[in-house]
């Protein structure tokens, strides 16, 4: 009878032992996890020095032109929308060409990149919005008129935080230049309109993934009405301008 109880309480003692590790493991394991997608001290501190020097600059009476050196974690990305507009959209087209439906032989046409991000309900109607996202997510959404050609969704999932840029309207439209794209032989092409769009990978460029920085400098001028955001120290052209006086 003695050794059938050292025997149980053997068991039952191996039993906690496995259940105590196995415990400490999956802590390990979320812990680890959860970290990934943490921000960290400088990104979070990154965002809200930009923040508020893009408010600065943007109640200014005069014309601005400031950078800040921005510090991206991975997931991450700020955008802005101009007053009316309902999504910020990649307007680059990519290398390689299909064939439209109602085309026949011979009628390939440069495929565009269509990716998208849609005005949150967080942004106020009828003003600029600058919102920072904590992780982004990418979806295919089927085109009923290109059924070949879905279009991509660039969705926030966690940690979307939003602000109204009063008194004053972003520009439209960025050239590949101003967006940060390589240089090509067409650096003054539009390739995101809608407002402007940043973040440690290139969400909207035509391979995702293909750029990918943990810091990256960011500049903000100031031009009569207008708030350019992006990556070249020319944020709003002499023409842009013109066209708007």
């Amino acid at each position: 009878m003695r050794n059938s109880g050292n025997k149980g309480a053997t068991f039952v003692l191996k039993f906690l032992l496995q259940l105590v590790f196995a415990l400490m493991f999956v802590f390990g394991v979320f812990t680890i996890f959860q970290s990934c997608f943490r921000l960290t001290p400088e990104g979070e501190r990154s965002y809200a020095e930009f923040s508020a020097l893009m408010q600065e600059i943007a109640a200014e009476k005069g014309d601005v032109l400031e950078s800040k050196s921005m510090v991206f974690d991975r997931g991450t990305m700020i955008f802005g929308f101009t007053k009316d507009s309902g999504k910020i959209e990649s307007k680059v087209y990519a290398s390689e060409s299909f064939n439209p439906p109602g085309t026949f032989g011979g009628g390939s046409v440069p495929r565009p990149t269509d990716k998208h991000i849609l005005r949150p309900a967080a942004c106020e109607a009828g003003k600029a919005c600058l919102c920072f996202c904590e992780k982004v997510s990418l979806r295919t959404l089927p085109v009923d008129f290109l059924p070949d050609q879905p279009t991509d969704e660039i969705a926030c999932t966690e940690g979307l935080t939003c602000q109204t840029v009063a008194g004053i309207d972003f520009v439209p439209q960025l050239s590949k230049a101003q967006a940060g794209y390589p240089l090509d032989e067409t650096p003054q092409n539009v390739a995101v309109a809608g407002g402007f769009v940043f973040g440690r990978e290139n969400y909207i460029g035509t391979v995702p993934g293909e750029d990918s920085r943990e810091s990256r400098p960011l500049y903000i001028q100031k031009a009569g009405a207008y708030l350019g955001i992006c990556a070249a120290p020319d944020c709003i052209s002499d023409t842009f301008i013109a066209s708007r006086s």
